[in-house]
């Protein structure tokens, strides 16, 4: 394990994280036919499939040149340098790569380093036991 990867692995292992409405506490609901389930928050199933394949497609190649969660390791301000570069070469006519889906691959990289370092989707556990608590 060269020293990027290692250095990727005891950030990775440090953050700790709750994501709203995947724990065990998340509200049951019940559909039309009676079957339960956790409500979500999420609407997964809205995101475009063959955008996420294209943008995977990306990711895989990215892994094997650079080594995977290398991004991680990368500033918000970097990831959106480079997505504007990709978004002006597609503009410009540029077809050496595929510089559209390289931006939008860029724009999640800084959105994850930047809801990471603001701890946007981490729960204040407490705060969320009260809720819970006060439903019942």
């Amino acid at each position: 394990m060269d020293n990027i990867e290692q250095s990727i692995k005891n950030y990775i292992s440090t953050v700790e994280r709750v994501i709203e409405g995947v724990g065990p506490e998340a509200p049951l609901i019940t559909n039309e036919k009676g079957g339960i389930s956790s409500e979500s928050p999420y609407r997964m199933d809205l995101l475009p499939m063959l955008s996420l394949l294209a943008i995977s497609k990306v990711l895989k190649h990215g892994c094997e040149k650079y080594g995977k969660d290398n991004w991680k390791l990368l500033s918000v301000e970097d990831h959106i340098n480079h997505a504007f570069v990709h978004l002006a070469a597609h503009i410009a006519g540029d077809t050496q790569d595929k510089h559209l889906v390289n931006a939008a691959c860029r724009i999640l990289f800084a959105l994850e380093v930047f809801v990471i370092s603001q701890n946007t989707l981490q729960v204040d556990l407490e705060t969320k036991q009260k809720e819970n608590e006060s439903k019942t």
